[in-house]
């Protein structure tokens, strides 16, 4: 006997809800049998749906706090550039040479800065 043979003898039949076994059963009783096991993994996790002011009390949340970062972004935005003109206005204005320098090292510093975030972000793409 080859190995296959007496692996199948020792093994048995898988058998279907009717004791006959799975090859021997017909398409409806499979589809029968089907059926019936998905309705019993539905009755096991039934999902209840959440009422309506669940939903709207969420979206009144999350508009909350979309309106509350936006507006700490917002005057985030407004001190940093309040606080870059007037550093702007006294270099300016006071000493001019200091100025020019930061302006010279903005120029030369800047495409260094381009090329670096560009890169990263093309990377994170690949």
């Amino acid at each position: 006997m080859t190995k296959d043979m007496k692996q199948n003898e020792l093994e048995p039949e898988a058998k279907g809800e009717n004791g006959r076994s799975s090859a021997q059963l017909t398409d409806k009783q499979t589809i029968m049998e089907l059926r019936s096991g998905l309705e019993r993994l539905d009755q096991l996790d039934s999902a209840d749906e959440p009422d309506l002011s669940f939903f709207l009390q969420q979206v009144k949340e999350t508009k909350a706090n979309s309106r509350k970062k936006l507006l700490k972004e917002l005057l985030g935005l407004w001190g940093l550039a309040l606080v870059i003109l007037a550093f702007w206005t006294t270099t300016y204005f006071h000493s001019p040479t200091v100025f020019l320098i930061l302006q010279g090292t903005a120029v030369v510093i800047l495409p260094f800065i381009v090329y670096f975030t560009t890169k990263k972000e093309v990377n994170k793409l690949l």
